[in-house]
């Protein structure tokens, strides 16, 4: 019979997680248990013109999935926490990632609020994956398929810009002052090489 190190297949089968307590107002919190390698993106280029975007989407990553169970994070601060973290992690070998905890303030997500935070979702997830499919094909020099990704990023966020347009004024707008705070914005500019309120003004105007 064929000899089979089990100590070898399990040592593949672990996994790291993020442990994040969410601490309400009242001080009750909730746990909020993810996978490391389902967040922590590791696949970005680190490059000197997109420096940080492996921490920037990674930090959305984990914003998404605590907003997909009904907070958002109570001030600014917790974002430089996540941060932190995911760098320590950005900086270790990924075999060597180990489990990690997290204390992080948070508040409840109003239903009156859910229809904006779905925007912010459609937002998000249009930034990361320009990140990627942008750095994918620049990686392997396809500048036909880096415009391609631009220019598809750019039409599904200006069909948000004018599906909202109040929300979308670069002086007033409640989405645009909150992408404003968040890395989604920080990751447009760094995609498309414009920054972010000039590409809405762009698209406002159009």
């Amino acid at each position: 019979m064929k000899n089979i190190n089990f100590s070898n297949k399990l040592k593949l089968t672990i996994m790291s997680h993020l442990h994040l307590f969410l601490y309400l107002p009242e001080q009750v919190y909730q746990l909020l248990k993810l996978p490391t390698s389902s967040v922590i993106q590791t696949t970005l280029t680190i490059s000197p013109n997109r420096l940080s975007l492996p921490t920037l989407v990674s930090v959305e990553n984990i914003i998404q999935e605590i907003n997909a169970k009904g907070f958002e994070l109570a001030n600014s601060n917790q974002i430089y926490k996540i941060s932190s973290l995911i760098n320590n992690y950005l900086v270790t070998e990924k075999a060597n990632w180990q489990d990690q905890s997290l204390e992080l303030n948070v508040t409840r997500i109003s239903l009156q609020d859910k229809e904006f935070y779905d925007e912010v979702k459609k937002v998000r997830d249009l930034a990361t994956t320009m990140a990627k499919e942008v750095t994918y094909y620049e990686d392997k020099n396809d500048n036909d398929n880096v415009k391609k990704a631009k220019d598809n990023a750019r039409k599904e966020l200006a069909k948000s810009v004018k599906s909202q347009p109040k929300w979308w004024d670069t002086r007033t707008g409640k989405l645009f002052i909150f992408l404003g705070k968040t890395a989604i914005s920080t990751i447009w500019g760094r995609c498309i090489g414009t920054a972010f309120d000039t590409l809405i003004d762009n698209i406002r105007e159009n």
